[in-house]
């Protein structure tokens, strides 16, 4: 779902609560389709972590710098394939809707203040295992470390919207709505791995390593006279087709970039080392007491560092997620039934298969159940909730990863999302 200008069911019909999924950009639905008020401000904010491998207990530990027990990297490992992925984000976001003429209820604008973070990855088996338990488990073996990849994104968007209602008939109506952002981009680093490998000596008297790999990463020495690194400009647009008991929509959201100023710096690591009299143990402990043939193994990467580097503008493509969904109403028991795809292109997500059941308990509480599979993790189950109190203020919150969560040292997704909103 998105908190753009999206044109969502959960206003045009108002009993009833259609629930979707996330792969996710961002939560809930603000448009005030059909409504007899001027404003709505809507404050809401969500965060998410999946994987198809990293279990919610490694993740939680090793960004809260806890130690990571063997237990711990056992239930990773078990997870593993040749290829693995996960991702993470966290966003929040104000926003205003309203009727730029008060005479044409079809018409609405919005505008929005929005703060981002992305974080995503892939890597194979060897590189989880060579990372985190070192590479004395490869005593005598050559660990595949090829096709590696990072992303990192942090930015800020300002966005400006509109969307218009079509009449096509009495019970067939067309919703369009689109809006452009500008985004102010903070940070970002990105990692292209290309073939890597590591033998390791069974005596542990040398070590072969072939690596190659591009970084690109913004200005973190803030040289320029500006605190801004990048600019950029990003899209969405909005198509829904309703009928009396089904709607229709579809959605391509954030499509855009950011380009980043001239002192960003791309690292081109095209490297053979030969690393010889190294005690087999954690080739992550690097210090001057490691030496290679007599120089500094930290040395030889600064050297590989600063001949490679360029400082250099640099574009990237935003997460952009494109979706559609079916939408059936029984209003006759207030409940209605969702199935829809999406996908997360420029990262490493797969296509996503969800669906939900929501139903109207009284005037005042909603309730949902999503179920998903596919993006990072094989399977998602989650719970939602909308309570609408006096004076036309509503809540919503949720999570897609109740059972993930819940199943905390297996389950491999969590996130939540709330939504508070108020109309004039």
């Amino acid at each position: 779902m998105s908190v753009k200008l999206k044109l969502l069911p959960a206003f045009l019909l108002c009993n009833l609560f259609i629930a979707s999924a996330q792969t996710d950009l961002s939560t809930g639905s603000h448009f005030m389709k059909d409504s007899l008020q001027n404003f709505l401000f809507t404050l809401r904010g969500n965060y998410f972590f999946s994987s198809g491998a990293i279990t919610n207990e490694f993740a939680t530990d090793y960004y809260r710098g806890k130690f990571l027990s063997d237990d711990i990297k056992d239930g990773v490992s078990d997870n593993l394939t040749s290829i693995n992925s996960f991702a993470g984000e966290a966003n929040w976001e104000a926003s205003l809707t309203f009727h730029p003429d008060t005479n044409n209820r079809k018409v609405e604008a919005f505008i929005a203040y929005r703060n981002r973070s992305f974080s995503g990855a892939k890597f194979s088996k060897d590189f989880f295992n060579l990372f985190f338990r070192g590479n004395k488990m490869f005593a005598g073996k050559t660990a595949d470390l090829s096709d590696f990849g990072f992303q990192q994104y942090s930015y800020r968007q300002i966005v400006f919207g509109i969307g218009n209602r079509f009449s096509l008939s009495e019970n067939k109506k067309l919703y369009i709505g689109a809006d452009i952002a500008i985004n102010q981009g903070l940070k970002f680093l990105k990692v292209d791995g290309g073939p890597a490998t590591l033998y390791t000596d069974p005596g542990g008297e040398y070590i072969d390593a072939d690596l190659h790999a591009t970084i690109l990463t913004d200005d973190s020495a803030a040289q320029h006279p500006s605190r801004l690194d990048g600019s950029g400009y990003s899209g969405d647009i909005y198509i829904e087709y309703e009928t009396e008991n089904s709607l229709l929509s579809f959605s391509a959201e954030n499509f855009g970039s950011i380009q980043w100023n001239k002192w960003s710096t791309k690292v081109s690591l095209d490297s053979t080392f030969h690393f010889e009299g190294i005690d087999v143990k954690d080739i992550f402990e690097i210090g001057d007491s490691i030496k290679v043939t007599g120089v500094a193994l930290d040395s030889v990467f600064y050297i590989n560092y600063v001949r490679n580097k360029s400082e250099q503008r640099v574009t990237t493509r935003l997460p952009m997620k494109i979706s559609g969904s079916y939408t059936l109403l029984l209003n006759e028991i207030n409940v209605s039934t969702t199935f829809g795809i999406d996908v997360l292109l420029n990262t490493y997500s797969s296509v996503r298969y969800f669906g939900g059941i929501n139903y109207k308990l009284n005037r005042a509480n909603r309730v949902g159940i999503i179920l998903a599979s596919g993006g990072y993790t094989a399977f998602q189950a989650g719970l939602s909730f909308i309570h609408f109190f006096p004076w036309r203020l509503k809540l919503e919150l949720g999570s897609n990863s109740i059972y993930p969560m819940i199943t905390y040292k297996s389950g491999k997704s969590q996130g939540a999302y709330l939504s508070l909103s108020k109309s004039f």
